[in-house]
């Protein structure tokens, strides 16, 4: 089970802008590894191989393989909370039916670009630590409620006519994160482009009343 608590983690570099740098990179390349393999399966010289570099340069700037994943897991929940941050800011003087497209595409792109984070924090959930899967969770919630804000505010202004905006709010952050999980499945019959098109059509033809 992963346990790591603290967000400090060990390294001998005085430099701040090297050990981020390097420490995405060793990211990258453990996110990548655990999305194919899954944490058992990947070891630290399998890391350090596909981050370019030895185990002595790797260990510079982390102190375990646990820090690792324990970096990886953070990586993830930041960026999603830099997500939702972006489409509640973009989204908030917007007229509903648009707010509601933009940020269909915006999450939907988002996986794209991070599939391999959301496999990773969806696979290994059960083997982290109580402590660590409470960000996962409230920040699905996070995501959850801007997107059933946007449809409330349509139903008030009567844009939309959706009687259940959780199940809708959760059928559109499933759909998101199954880009990610399924995308061998999706791409044999869509781009990202129709994907985003054909289930922002689906969604508002669903809720909008005309």
């Amino acid at each position: 089970m992963v346990k790591a608590e603290v967000s400090t983690v060990r390294t001998f570099s005085p430099n701040n802008g090297l050990v981020e740098d390097r420490r995405r990179q060793i990211i990258q390349a453990a996110l990548h590894l655990i999305a194919a393999r899954g944490i058992q399966k990947t070891g630290i010289r399998e890391i350090a191989r596909a981050s370019g570099m030895t185990i002595g340069n790797l260990y510079h700037y982390v102190g375990t393989r646990e820090d690792i994943i324990y970096l990886a897991f953070n990586y993830g929940i930041d960026r999603a909370r830099k997500l939702i941050k972006e489409i509640n800011d973009l989204c908030e003087t917007l007229e509903p039916r648009e707010a509601l497209k933009i940020a269909i595409d915006r999450y939907i792109r988002y996986h794209h670009a991070n599939w391999e984070g959301t496999v990773f924090l969806y696979k290994e959930m059960g083997s982290f630590s109580p402590s660590l899967r409470l960000p996962i969770i409230e920040t699905n919630s996070h995501l959850h409620d801007v997107f059933i804000r946007i449809i409330k505010k349509g139903c008030k202004s009567g844009v939309f006519k959706a009687t259940d905006t959780d199940l809708v709010a959760g059928t559109i952050v499933s759909m998101g994160d199954m880009w990610a999980l399924k995308r061998w499945y999706f791409k044999k019959n869509y781009t990202l482009d129709k994907y985003i098109d054909s289930f922002t059509e689906m969604v508002l033809s669903l809720i909008s009343r005309t």
